[in-house]
Formats: C-alpha cells, sequence, structure tokens
C-alpha cells in the first residue's frame, strides 16, 4: 500500500522555489519578494503562507504548474 502523501507546507515550496531561482529569472525575483513581505508585512506573508498550504499542493510539480497557469 503506498503511502498517503502530506501536502506541501511553506517550507516545501519556499525550497522549490529556492531551487528554481538559481535557474529562472522569475522564480529568483519571487523568491525576493517573498523575504521582502515577510519582513515588511508580516501579517500579508501569513496570508500568502494560508493561501498556498490551503492549496494542498502535493508535489513541487504541482506548485509550478500553479504558478505557470
Amino acid at each position: 500500500m503506498d503511502a498517503i502523501k502530506k501536502p506541501m507546507t511553506m517550507n516545501d515550496i519556499m525550497a522549490v522555489i529556492e531551487s528554481l531561482s538559481h535557474s529562472q529569472g522569475f522564480y529568483g525575483r519571487l523568491l525576493w519578494n517573498i523575504y521582502e513581505l515577510q519582513d515588511r508585512d508580516p501579517e500579508a506573508y501569513e496570508e500568502l503562507v494560508a493561501e498556498w498550504e490551503a492549496k494542498e499542493f502535493k508535489d513541487s510539480l504541482d506548485f509550478i504548474l500553479y504558478m505557470e497557469c
């Protein structure tokens, strides 16, 4: 029986963005903007975390398809 995979957390999502930021300009800018949001508007950052985690992305491809569609 396959193990049930848990949805991605914000830490998982940030790891994907960090990984892609080295070769994709969009993800580099996104990473920078997320860090800026976290520093300048923690409440808005928490709203982003809640929104993305509520999407229950299954894996990095699921997140990337969401971002690029």
